[in-house]
């Protein structure tokens, strides 16, 4: 089986946390967000640098700091920042998610499931990322059923089709059970949705190699 990770980050959400956040932080905070609004990367990272300086606590902050240092390539940076997020709240939905996703490009596919099942457990509403990386990091390590469980999970969750590459996955799970017509459906559905996905060309292959529908 061919499989493809996406790296479409989370947004920031609020934290529990941010009830308390000193004046002085918040300022820096919303500073860093304007920097990042301009693409000055080098601008936000030190504004939330000083945010979380300012507060260890302001579990936002160090969210977006560790989101910033991994999408420029500093993965134990990444871990570290994303690490005091959840250490700050511990609650905090979006951060073991954005943590499954450093794991996931580390190819650690056992914290991937173990950050995101965390993720969904605390919040099974809201995520649909979640599940399409639990999805993803069971398939890396062939846990069929628990795979099969989030990806259905997952189409059910993204309504908005944010993360297509769900169904590619269902798809390639249903193939492996022998269900050639739910798994034309499921590659059918992705390459509706994202004809130039970064799945497309696989999931034109599976279509292929499929029995033709009868």
């Amino acid at each position: 089986m061919v499989l493809e990770p996406i790296g479409k980050p989370v947004a920031p959400l609020s934290s529990a946390t941010d009830a308390d956040v000193p004046k002085n932080a918040r300022k820096d905070f919303d500073r860093g967000l304007d920097e990042a609004a301009k693409a000055k990367w080098g601008d936000a990272m030190s504004a939330f640098e000083k945010a979380t300086a300012a507060d260890k606590k302001f579990a936002t902050a160090w969210l977006s700091l560790g989101m910033l240092r991994f999408m420029r390539g500093d993965t134990a940076g990444a871990r570290q920042a994303l690490a005091q997020a959840i250490t700050a709240d511990d609650q905090f939905a979006a951060a073991y998610i954005e943590l499954a996703q450093v794991e996931a490009g580390s190819g650690d596919w056992a914290k991937t499931v173990q950050y995101s099942a965390k993720a969904t457990a605390l919040d099974p509403d809201s995520f649909p990322l979640a599940y399409y990386l639990n999805a993803m990091g069971n398939v890396r390590l062939l846990n069929g059923d628990a795979a099969d469980k989030s990806a259905i999970a997952g189409l059910r969750v993204d309504q908005d089709h944010e993360y297509p590459d769900i169904a590619y996955i269902q798809g390639l799970l249903l193939m492996s059970k022998g269900d050639s017509v739910g798994a034309r459906q499921q590659f059918e559905n992705y390459l509706a949705i994202a004809p130039q996905g970064v799945n497309a060309v696989n999931a034109k292959q599976q279509l292929a190699d499929l029995p033709s529908a009868k």
